[in-house]
């Protein structure tokens, strides 16, 4: 398959593919460095010698040997080799270290490959990362061992050649031995003298041994003790030919591995293993290949590769590639009805039917498929449930997780069809496919034709294309949904004729749509929905970014909306927080989010930002109300511009209330909290929030800000209503009638019971005080120019300015009452003083001086002190205490300036720096 790598990129779990090999671009070990100083290496054409003493440790860019040549260990006790590099290891070569114990760590892989002959004392290999290389390394040269491998990743180690040791330990996550070369103390490999370390518990340890004789594998399943006897694990059989896969029907509970890639078209007409009974063991695949696999299922049921697995089978790791199987009934390339664990596979080819449940990978699943890439093809010519995995996905037990690739479903005489699964009832996610889906019937979906309301679907990425004519129940990802939703983008252009979306056609009362989007083309007649054609149940999270245009649309494409194109009335039904940004065309009934709703439910936190057109019932929000029952619709934006005929608006279209000109039903849609900047064309019953109704019972505290054009009954907020209320209100875009009797009004239209508010206000300019031809605008409202509506704020008052010598702090009365010193200390023109040591601590400054600085004007303290005290809190305001200092603080030259409570130097009540004599006789006269 073209594709087979992209499979590891989304499963961590097909270990096969994080083993880095190279092919031996490199011969020989690269770029060693001896740690422990006690040996040597020298390389002669093919060969490497690596010389030593004692313990040896090594650490290498690459270890590789390619066949042919040679790398011996000589004279060392034992030799720790440790890859640094990324890539994995390849022996093809020769080891030989007679009596040596040789050590092979690479976190990246090991391989010793079919040519590969190893002849040592004993033998330890791992892929697991030592927590700490250094000290490792260094301690082996005394311990010749490893008290911790530490932790394995999901590269493999992995043994198809002849080895001979006294010992062997493996450590890592995949582990594969072929066990027919492995000669441990002379004996052939039993398990005894081993210790494997693996991930058995997910089946990641495979012993494999060759069982086939002229009996098949009947009575040949084997155990292996290892672990010194502690442990004891079942082997697995080599499947090496078409003739041996054939046979795996003569023991159905067994282990089987591919030990090569097989030609299937050897065998005419492959019989499906366990056709008639239940394959109970495990095949792993080991990322071998089964080409040209071919199945003539004729009337025949449970037909693949295998018929039928019981639960706790394991298929997995396998690559199944141009295969072409056909059957009746539950017909899969892999298994015809699975109810075990098929994981780690990649398919190709053709897989027909001619009745239900047909499927890319199994007819019927009611075990887990996982991580599995696909480019097939599905044909159903009967009818029945069809789907690019499975045709039908069991309730509870059913789970399919981690699908990629192209699928082809061709689905013609009806029945439930899915790029993914016909019939859900199971769990569906992490799928990133491109589809071609062809349906004919009821329920056709880019992921299921059908989901239950146990299905769920979550984490989808789909992209390709729908074509499904004129059918019906047909959506993105699900035909018809009746369960969950979730977390899901469609990319896919969807074709077909009644209930069709961008995510679900049709949304039952227990189905949910939650946080989905759709960036796809929907093509609908009737009830078409970007998110959902037809709803009952909840649509929470959603934006469609898809149109819904086609070209001149007759009056048979009725019941479109960005989001909703039918929302009936149903108890279940709930829309909250969705968006459209897709264009919207029809006939009637259209809207930005809704084409036409007879539910009551309140609708909050919406927006549209798609232009809507159509031609009676258009409105950027809802296009078309009919409920007996009031509805609160609240919290809506559009931006879009809106074009119709007749009853068109900015957030709703017509809006209830037994629409205008009798019929429909009496209840009501409130508007609260909303806005519409997008333009608004129509001819009667035009407005800038609601196109019209028969009563509207409230609109309040909305704004629009487009132009509203019409040829009749044509308003800024609402454009024809026969009574009702119009509250807190603000029109802002111009109102033109473009007939001679034109009845149109800032605020309303047409209104003559309608109860206007004095807070409906209307702007009679536009924002740069261009004048509105308002001459045709009823009276209805308040007209303020907008200048009026918004006016300009008062400029804050200019920041007064000091006067210039008012920054002369010398000059301040203050100054001149309490400030007469004579000391030198004491500079003149001090310029507004900065705040020093504001919280008080003691500024230790030593023999020297104290400055105050404002540019270059300065206080300065002179003197041979040790420290000035505490106090400054404020240099101006004068608010500390009056100071207290003895004699000792003011002797002359401020020998020591220790004063006691200084807490401001300019306000006044505050220790002067001036000598011990002028200070003296300021306090006397005070």
């Amino acid at each position: 398959m073209k594709n087979r790598q992209r499979l590891g990129k989304t499963t961590v779990a097909i270990v096969v593919s994080a083993l880095a090999f190279s092919n031996c671009a490199w011969g020989l070990p690269q770029g060693g460095t001896v740690v422990t100083g006690n040996g040597s290496y020298a390389s002669s054409g093919n060969q490497m010698d690596i010389t030593g003493t004692g313990n040896v440790s090594v650490k290498w860019d690459g270890f590789n040997v390619a066949a042919g040549e040679t790398v011996n260990f000589k004279n060392m006790n034992a030799i720790l080799n440790y890859v640094t590099g990324r890539q994995g290891s390849e022996i093809f070569g020769t080891l030989n270290g007679q009596g040596v114990h040789v050590f092979l760590i690479n976190p990246n892989g090991i391989l010793f490959g079919k040519t590969a002959q190893v002849n040592v004392g004993s033998l330890t290999a791992s892929t697991k990362s030592l927590s700490d290389v250094d000290a490792a390394l260094q301690n082996f040269k005394n311990s010749a061992g490893i008290s911790d491998f530490g932790t394995a990743g999901t590269a493999e180690l992995v043994n198809m050649g002849k080895l001979e040791a006294d010992t062997l330990r493996f450590e890592g996550s995949r582990i594969v031995l072929d066990t027919d070369n492995i000669k441990l103390a002379g004996d052939d490999f039993a398990g005894s003298n081993a210790v494997i370390n693996g991930d058995f518990a997910n089946g990641n340890v495979v012993l494999g041994y060759t069982a086939y004789d002229v009996n098949g594998y009947a009575g040949k399943d084997k155990n292996f003790d290892i672990n010194g006897g502690a442990q004891s694990v079942k082997g697995y059989m080599w499947v090496t030919n078409a003739e041996q896969l054939q046979d795996i029907n003569s023991n159905l509970n067994g282990n089987y591995a591919l030990k090569n890639d097989i030609e299937a078209s050897s065998v005419n007409s492959f019989i499906p293993i366990s056709a008639d009974s239940t394959f109970k063991g495990t095949f792993d695949g080991l990322k071998k290949e089964i080409k040209n696999v071919t199945v003539n299922g004729g009337s025949g049921n449970y037909k693949g590769l295998f018929g039928q697995t019981a639960s706790g089978s394991v298929i997995r790791n396998l690559t199944l590639s141009n295969c072409n199987i056909s059957g009746y009934q539950a017909v899969g390339a892999v298994v015809g009805q699975n109810n075990g664990l098929i994981e780690n596979v990649a398919v190709s080819g053709i897989v027909s039917g001619t009745s239900k449940y047909t499927g890319g990978i199994v007819g019927i699943n009611a075990g887990i498929i996982k991580n599995a890439e696909v480019d097939i093809t599905v044909n159903n010519s009967s009818g029945g449930y069809s789907g690019g995995i499975t045709g039908y996905n069991y309730k509870d037990i059913g789970e399919i997780d981690g699908i990629v690739g192209k699928i082809k479903v061709i689905n013609s005489t009806g029945g439930y069809t899915g790029g993914i699964v016909g019939y859900n009832a199971g769990s569906v996610k992490n799928v990133d496919t491109e589809i071609d889906l062809i349906g004919g019937g009821v329920g056709i979906g880019g992921i299921a034709g059908q989901n239950t309301s146990t299905g769920t679907i979550d984490g989808i990425l789909l992209k390709g294309k729908i074509d499904a004519g004129n059918n019906s129940a047909v959506g993105g990802i699900a035909g018809a949904n009746a369960g969950k939703i979730m977390n899901s983008t469609n990319k896919t252009s969807v074709n077909a004729g009644t209930n069709v979306g961008g995510i679900t056609g049709q949304n039952t009362a227990t189905g949910q749509v939650i946080d989905c989007v759709n960036n796809g083309s929907i093509n609908g007649v009737t009830c078409a929905g970007g998110i959902v054609g037809f709803n009952r149940g909840i649509i929470q999270g959603a934006v469609n970014n898809g149109n819904l245009f086609v070209e001149n649309p007759d009056s048979s494409y009725i019941y479109r909306g960005g989001i909703v194109g039918y929302n009936p009335d149903d108890a279940a039904t709930k829309i909250s927080n969705v968006t459209n940004t897709g264009k919207v065309n029809g006939y009637n009934n259209i809207g930005g989010i809704i084409g036409y709703t007879q539910s009551a439910h309140d609708i909050t936190d919406i927006t549209n930002t798609g232009n809507i057109t159509g031609n009676d019932y258009v409105g950027g929000i809802i296009g078309y109300y009919s409920n007996d029952n009031d509805m609160l619709l609240k919290n809506s934006n559009n931006s879009g511009n809106i074009t119709g005929s007749s009853m068109v608006g900015g957030i709703v279209g017509s809006g209830g209330g037994a629409v205008i000109g009798g019929g429909g039903r009496i209840g009501c849609v409130t508007i609260e909290n909303s806005e519409n900047s997008g333009d608004i064309k129509g001819s009667n019953s035009v407005g800038g929030i609601m196109g019209g109704s028969g009563y509207t019972k409230l609109i309040d505290k909305v704004t629009n800000y487009g132009t509203v054009t019409g040829t009749s009954q044509v308003g800024g907020i609402l454009g024809n209503t026969a009574s009702g209320k119009i509250g807190e209100v603000l029109n802002l875009g111009q109102v033109i009638g473009t007939s001679d009797d034109a009845i149109i009004g800032g605020i309303i239209g047409s209104g003559y019971d309608a109860i206007i508010s004095d807070k409906a206000v209307y702007a009679t300019t536009d924002k740069a005080g261009n004048a509105y031809d308002i001459s045709k605008y009823n009276d209805k409202g308040v007209g303020k120019a907008y200048a009026d509506i918004f006016p300009v704020p008062p400029l804050p008052p200019d920041s007064s300015e000091l006067p210039e010598d008012e920054h002369d702090i010398t000059k301040l009365p203050e100054f001149e009452d309490n400030y007469h010193s004579s000391s030198s200390a004491v500079t003149s023109e001090l310029h507004t003083p900065v705040i020093i040591n504001p919280s008080g601590e003691n500024t230790n400054i030593g023999v020297g001086t104290i400055e105050i600085h404002n540019s270059d004007d300065s206080l300065n303290a002179s003197g041979s002190g040790s420290s000035f005290s505490t106090g400054f809190e404020n240099i101006l305001d004068g608010a500390g205490e009056e100071g207290q200092a003895d004699s000792n603080s003011r002797s002359s030259g401020i020998s020591n300036g220790q004063g006691s409570q200084s807490d401001n130097l300019a306000g006044g009540n505050d220790t002067d720096l001036s000598t011990a004599a002028d200070s003296d006789a300021e306090d006397q006269d005070e």
